[in-house]
Order: C-alpha cells, then sequence, then structure tokens
C-alpha cells in the first residue's frame, strides 16, 4: 500500500536539522506548514496538512476520483461524500483486509469524524472565499 505513492522529500539545513529518516504518512499538503515550522512563524495560518517536525498524528487524506480516502496506521476508510462505503485494516506488510463498516471501534469512529470535518471546512471555505481566516 504505502510502497504505491512513494516520493521522497528531503530538507537540508546543516546544524539546524538533525540528519535522519522518519517512515511515516506525508503529503504535499505537509511542506508548507513544515517549512512554516522550521522558520518559527508562529502567526494563524490555515493549512489541511501538519509540519512533518511534529509528532502530531500520522493521518492523511486525499480525494480520489470523487471518494474521499483518510487513513492512518491501522485503517483506509473511502467516503463518497455522503456515506463511508468502504473500509480496510492495514495489516504488517501493509496488506489491506476489507471490513464490514461498522462505528463500534473509537479509532474508525474517530477518522470517520475528521473526515467529515475536513470535508465541510473545506467546502465552507471554497463557499465564503475563507482561506485565509483565522479566528
Amino acid at each position: 500500500l504505502n510502497r504505491q505513492f512513494q516520493v521522497p522529500i528531503i530538507f537540508y539545513c546543516p546544524g539546524k536539522i538533525n540528519p535522519g529518516i522518519r517512515d511515516r504518512i506525508a503529503q504535499q499538503i505537509d511542506i508548507m506548514p513544515t517549512l512554516l515550522d522550521f522558520v518559527g512563524y508562529d502567526e494563524c495560518f490555515n493549512a489541511f496538512g501538519i509540519s512533518l517536525f511534529s509528532d502530531s498524528s500520522n493521518i492523511t487524506y486525499q480525494l480520489n476520483n470523487d471518494i474521499y480516502q483518510i487513513q492512518d496506521d491501522q485503517y483506509l476508510l473511502l467516503f463518497d461524500g455522503i456515506r463511508f462505503i468502504e473500509q480496510y485494516a492495514i495489516n504488517p506488510g501493509n496488506e489491506l483486509n476489507r471490513l464490514f463498516i461498522t462505528r463500534e471501534n473509537d479509532s474508525v469512529r474517530y477518522l470517520e469524524n475528521k473526515l467529515k470535518a475536513i470535508v465541510q471546512t473545506q467546502k465552507s471555505q471554497l463557499i465564503t472565499n475563507g482561506f485565509c481566516s483565522c479566528k
């Protein structure tokens, strides 16, 4: 699964960034928050990504062929904008096992709510042209 779209990114600044490899899920929307974190920017900004220098959650989301996807280290959920249509457990070795759609698992319920909030926020910002509002 994670080998499907591996794109390396390198941040190089001798004396300021410790050398190392971080094996975590990341995406292009994480670049801006990462750079702002690195330069010490502490003003309000709006971003859907997270700083790769932080120890924040390892959650990514995508929109692929009109299907929203959210993934963490354990689960992958697919959402058509109205309902969740597929759920998968991610096993060691990154193999997917399809699950019956259920809301009994706290981790799955958290991912569902997070993705719905992301979709709602993005659509609201498009409607109100409010991408730069920090309140």
